[in-house]
């Protein structure tokens, strides 16, 4: 499976936005930092997903993570390719015994 997570937030500055070409829009300038993360595997043999929406990132989520994917699959040995986030540390994680993580 491959892994990857993702931070989805919202910062409302007005300076780096998408609009249409010539309107600009009009934002009372506020800087709010407001972040969900979200970790998922993908199987690319047959397209089997699973997710996990977590409040923060961190080790602990991470084991959250693989402790759900090893018991949603109990009878298959899953390796999991990842990106080596800093959550992802072989150090901090506690991978379960039908994993293997490369």
């Amino acid at each position: 499976m491959l892994e990857d997570e993702a931070g989805f937030g919202r910062i409302t500055d007005a300076n780096r936005c998408w609009a249409a070409l010539g309107i600009r829009p009009r934002v009372n300038p506020q800087i709010i930092r407001e972040y969900t993360y979200a970790d998922g595997a993908v199987s690319p043999i047959d397209g089997a997903g699973d997710f996990l929406i977590l409040p923060s990132m961190s080790a602990d989520g991470m084991n959250l993570f693989l402790i759900q994917l090893s018991d949603k699959y109990p009878d298959k040995f899953i390796l999991l390719i990842s990106d080596c986030a800093p959550a992802e540390s072989e150090s901090a994680l506690k991978i379960p015994p039908n994993m293997m993580p490369a």
